[in-house]
């Protein structure tokens, strides 16, 4: 008897079998290779060994979810509870916090500054523009920064100017290089070779200008590895400044209102405004615009610019003057 052949399935090959809606959730994702869909399987809790050996029993329309769920105590739950965290745990934590120890707890989040912030002695005006890719409506952003600070400072005051918590973690790339914070990027070196990027760097030792070097240059910042927020950013313009001008974080312009944090990225996101529109909604759905703190005055194509200036130049001033006391002591 012939001996059966092992046939290497490739991505492309796998994509081409997948329903459409399917792909196009994939392409949302930016899942473009082998590595990128193990990932995505982890960051929901799906064992991918288990995903492609279907049970032997049971019809399609059996499909129970937890039969594909990452065990318990495994080494692939640890991974990934380093790499992308425990909702779980998060969210217990903010349960057993009242009102005011929550309100501090957020405000410990905010103070708390990178270690990297303004790198290059000299530096010019970035002019950029970050977009939240593939939301329902549009969401952008506006900025002007200069071009020495840190990666790691740099998203965090697109934090500021979107509207988000910074009640999760965040990475850039570029290609297939990777820029994380310190910490992160620790836990997730421990890992390489578990189907994760080998080309991982420190964002606080990189600078605006050591990655995006001249106008039309992008890279895309994720928010949330959970939810998935994914920006991207790419540099307008670039100008010198004047010798008597000094360099500022602002907000120029932008659209859109911040999505919700955990509803599920693009997609919920999406859901929720379609619940929102609807004139007769069920009591779950009622419940599930409140929990979210949607109601019907809610205008997802609102954009509060002074809001989101006072925000950005509050952080930059606090920033700043925590980098000049740092230079002082060097």
């Amino acid at each position: 008897m012939a001996k059966k052949k092992n046939v290497d399935v490739d991505f492309e090959h796998l994509r081409r079998q997948m329903p459409e809606d399917v792909k196009r959730s994939m392409d949302a994702e930016g899942i473009r290779s082998m590595e990128d869909l193990f990932l995505s399987f982890v960051k929901k809790g799906i064992d991918p060994m288990k995903m492609m050996t279907p049970p032997k029993k049971g019809k399609e329309e059996d499909f129970n979810p937890e039969d594909y769920a990452i065990d318990k105590g495994s080494e692939l739950e640890m991974i990934r509870e380093l790499l992308f965290g425990s909702n779980d745990d998060e969210s217990d934590e903010d349960d057993d916090l009242d009102g005011d120890e929550y309100e501090d707890n957020m405000l410990d989040r905010w103070y708390e500054l990178p270690e990297g912030l303004l790198l290059d002695g000299d530096c010019l005006e970035y002019h950029l523009r970050v977009k939240l890719n593939n939301a329902p409506v549009p969401v952008w952003r506006e900025m002007l920064v200069p071009s020495n600070v840190s990666l790691e400072l740099l998203a965090r005051l697109i934090i500021e100017a979107m509207g988000w918590e910074n009640c999760h973690l965040h990475q850039f790339r570029k290609g297939d290089v990777f820029y994380k914070s310190a910490e992160d990027l620790q836990e997730s070196q421990r890992f390489v070779g578990f189907g994760l990027p080998r080309m991982m760097h420190d964002a606080n030792k990189f600078s605006l200008r050591n990655v995006l070097k001249g106008k039309g240059d992008r890279i895309k910042f994720e928010y949330d590895f959970g939810d998935s927020w994914e920006h991207e950013v790419w540099v307008k313009g670039i100008r010198e400044y004047d010798d008597d001008e000094e360099p500022e974080a602002v907000v120029l312009n932008g659209k859109g209102a911040c999505p919700p944090e955990d509803c599920g990225g693009v997609w919920g996101y999406g859901d929720l405004l379609s619940i929102l529109q609807k004139k007769r909604k069920t009591k779950e759905e009622k419940e599930r615009l409140a929990w979210f703190g949607i109601d019907r005055h809610y205008d997802p194509n609102f954009f509060g610019l002074e809001m989101a200036q006072e925000a950005v130049e509050e952080y930059w001033w606090y920033a700043k003057e925590e980098a000049d006391e740092r230079s002082a002591h060097l």
